[in-house]
């Protein structure tokens, strides 16, 4: 299993751990409204990818 320091364990790039479970809580409320279309989608995982991606828009990737 991964051990991350315990500063990055709190937070990663900035985002804190109550940001992320807010996240996965989310993206399970949307999951359970779109029904079976989206029963593929872990909301964790979700949460996750979207905590990774420190551009949120296109104009953040340019600006970078």
């Amino acid at each position: 299993m991964f051990s991350a320091p315990f500063s990055q364990s709190l937070h990663y790039l900035g985002y804190a751990m109550s940001q992320y479970q807010d996240d996965i809580k989310n993206i399970a409320g949307l999951k359970e409204k779109e029904g079976s279309a989206w029963n593929a989608i872990n909301p964790e995982s979700a949460a996750r990818m979207r905590t990774q991606n420190r551009f949120k828009t296109g104009l953040d990737i340019a600006k970078y």
